[in-house]
């Protein structure tokens, strides 16, 4: 009895030992400092989101049937929702602050002509800003104290990067003019109160040979009077995805400018200006700026004085923000924080890539407001739940994240925090059916072992303990098996050891509680503690290592 009696401590302990020594660097819901994201309520939602920082909150801008809607983010307080103007057939929001006020701009599709109809809701009213044949997403900036709308704009067979003036203190600017396609423009403000701009310029045509696409990165700067510089060539860049975007934020010294290059790594630049003084010879590091005639000229030449090198980042996934030192993008349902001064080579942090969110669903858009005095940095998304239905959330770095003892099971488990049940009743089905046919794999082997061993003096005398052993070989030579194969425990060896150890463990408890009582050979004894040593000790691994083992059999 007094063997017995510690069979349930020694379960105990083993689950503990193996939840422990399984614990690996699994992203939580939130990290780095941002907050838990939060479900906005309502439903009816069509698929855009926008996000601008108000004068004591983050606002939220979305879209439904009945019309535009804005409310302060729910972490800073009561949702509040109201309604800035009915519309209907909204497909695309848009959201910023400009000369101290809050511009929201979407656009209509009038579905008699197929064309788009842009209004602006700014300063309390609603007033058509574009007509176009196309979607346009609008970015609200100021310029030498006149309130813009950048926005890319296509006529005439080429894209125009164009500063739309809201009111009558301004004239139309084109910054930019190129027969290509332009896509993911941003901008960040000088700090002599002109703009930095970046953006991805190329084609992507279909051959007999299949898709050949060329795309590049490029900056460029506006100085407060409207003048542009030439634009600056950064980079070979990837759009895969149609969505991705170069990013641009200024620096103490000019701008960061960021873009995915083709084969899908976050690369990073520093952009300076420069006096532009014919025969001037280039410093070193940096990259001469070609003469455009599309740009306007200007006094100022920009030049690159350090590039990333790729092999430093791994894929960057969709860029999303630039907020130095750091650069956003979002992989899947993950947001990821890259460290740019780790990837400029510098003296980083100690992890230069962060999942700072991990979303309940794919991410499908996403707007990121920039820190102010008053507001944190933010994020607002969307995605589509089960069924299609379209979700919001937000989140911010104002408080971070406190983690609940479900978060940390999911974290060393390596479950998805915001189906943590679903999955553990999944992967624990899918250990028991593993324990049950590795009992009848291994079979054969018990049938043969119990009764050689049971004849022995030691295995005759202590049935329970032989039958412990017996079970417990399959179970050794399954882990060596994938260690040889996958690599399992090759960055935690006391993972692979305390997984394995918990197990044999449990096993060995359990057998000895299904043989306490009852009259029994010592063959049957050892047979009986043999098979439920196999099965429960491989159940116990196979759940627990389950992120190992399951990719090889197509289930992870």
């Amino acid at each position: 009895m007094r063997r017995s009696a510690l069979a349930t401590p020694v379960i105990v302990f083993s689950l503990l030992a193996a939840l422990l020594g399984h614990a690996r660097a699994q992203p939580l819901a939130a990290d780095g400092g941002w907050g838990r994201p939060t479900k906005l309520p309502g439903n009816g939602a069509v698929a855009t989101v926008g996000a601008a920082a108000g004068p004591d909150a983050v606002e939220l801008v979305w879209a439904d049937q009945v019309g535009v809607w804005m409310a302060a983010s729910p972490m800073a307080g009561p949702w509040e929702p109201r309604l800035l103007a009915p519309a209907q057939s909204v497909r695309q929001v848009s959201a910023g602050t400009v000369a101290g006020e809050l511009a929201v701009a979407w656009a209509q599709r009038d579905r008699a002509t197929g064309r788009y109809h842009h209004f602006l809701w700014w300063r309390g009213s609603v007033t058509p800003l574009l007509d176009d044949p196309l979607e346009v997403r609008f970015d609200f900036v100021t310029l030498g104290g006149v309130p813009y709308a950048l926005a890319t704009l296509r006529s005439g067979g080429a894209a125009h990067l164009t500063l739309l003036p809201l009111d009558a203190s301004g004239d139309e600017l084109v910054l930019h003019t190129t027969e290509l396609s332009v896509r993911g423009a941003t901008y960040a403000q000088a700090d002599d109160g002109g703009l930095w701009l970046a953006w991805l310029e190329g084609k992507t045509e279909r051959t007999e040979l299949g898709v050949d696409s060329e795309w590049n990165a490029f900056a460029l700067l506006v100085d407060p009077a409207g003048a542009a510089s030439s634009a600056l060539p950064l980079g070979a860049a990837d759009v895969t995805d149609q969505r991705q975007r170069a990013l641009v934020t200024a620096t103490p010294g000019g701008a960061l400018a960021a873009w995915s290059d083709e084969e899908s790594r976050l690369r990073a630049a520093l952009v300076e200006r420069r006096p532009a003084a014919k025969g001037a010879p280039v410093g070193a590091g940096t990259r001469p700026v070609e003469p455009a005639s599309t740009t306007t000229g200007g006094p100022v030449a920009l030049a690159v004085t350090r590039v990333s090198d790729a092999r430093r980042v791994p894929a960057s996934g969709r860029l999303l923000a630039a907020a130095w030192p750091y650069v956003y993008s979002v992989d899947g349902a993950s947001f990821r924080r890259f460290d740019v001064t780790d990837v400029l080579g510098e003296a980083g942090a100690a992890a230069p890539v962060t999942n700072v969110l991990w979303s309940p669903v794919t991410v499908e858009g996403a707007e990121f407001v920039m820190a102010t005095p008053t507001t944190p940095d933010a994020i607002a998304w969307l995605g589509r739940a089960e069924g299609g239905a379209v979700r919001l959330f937000t989140s911010d770095d104002r408080t971070p994240m406190r983690l609940t003892w479900r978060d940390r099971l999911a974290r060393a488990m390596g479950w998805n925090p915001w189906y943590a049940l679903e999955q553990a009743i999944g992967q624990a089905l899918t250990a028991v059916l593993v324990g049950v046919l590795g009992a009848l794999v291994s079979l054969p082997y018990l049938l043969v072992a119990a009764p050689l061993t049971a004849r022995t003096r030691r295995g005759g005398a202590r049935p329970r303990r032989t039958g412990a052993f017996v079970g417990a070989a399959p179970l050794v030579v399954a882990a060596a098996a994938l260690a040889v194969a996958a690599g399992y425990g090759g960055r935690a060896p006391f993972a692979t050891g305390a997984t394995v150890a918990a197990s044999v463990a449990l096993g060995a408890a359990m057998a000895a509680l299904a043989t306490r009582k009852g009259d029994r050979e010592p063959q049957a004894t050892v047979l009986i503690a043999g098979v439920v040593t196999v099965v429960t000790g491989l159940a116990l691994w196979a759940f627990v290592a389950y992120p190992h083992w399951a990719p090889l059999v197509g289930l992870a």
